[in-house]
């Protein structure tokens, strides 16, 4: 099983592009310094070591990362993150998670997994990508031009 932490990447939004030179997992720089921000917590306070652990009051119960909107896009991150540890005993369920957070390549292996994220019909922000800011902004511009 890959080791995801170690194999994403940060990524600017203004970058235009998802290739990287060595790994096809990316994540936005953001979200990914709040993951770390969020596991470092955790281990500091042992908080998963110590509900966990033979005696502790959640052993032999699943990890279950979920959040809302940005936080839903923190908690897939995590999730990968706490496999290396916990492995298959640690799942992800978001709700409306930003588009474009994650890399086709990554967001094809959080599919891979079973993980889910659920979306309203007409939210907007899970389907935003990297491309349709792009023509949104194109267009925004066309049209200050024209005025």
């Amino acid at each position: 099983e890959p080791d995801y932490l170690n194999s994403m990447q940060t990524m600017r939004c203004s970058d235009s592009s998802w290739r990287a030179t060595d790994s096809e997992f990316l994540a936005h720089s953001g979200m990914l310094a709040s993951m770390r921000d969020v596991r470092a917590q955790l281990a500091e306070h042992g908080i998963l070591d110590a509900a966990l652990a033979p005696g502790g009051r959640a052993h032999g119960f699943e990890i279950v990362c979920t959040g809302h909107s940005l936080g839903a896009g923190i908690a897939v991150l995590l999730a990968l993150d706490l496999r290396g540890t916990w492995g298959d005993a640690v799942r992800y369920i978001g709700f409306e998670p930003p588009g474009c957070c994650v890399s086709p390549q990554l967001a094809h292996e959080i599919a891979r997994l079973g993980w889910y994220s659920v979306v309203c019909a007409q939210d907007w922000a899970p389907r935003t990508s990297i491309r349709s800011l792009q023509i949104l902004r194109e267009r925004v511009l066309g049209e200050l031009a024209d005025c």
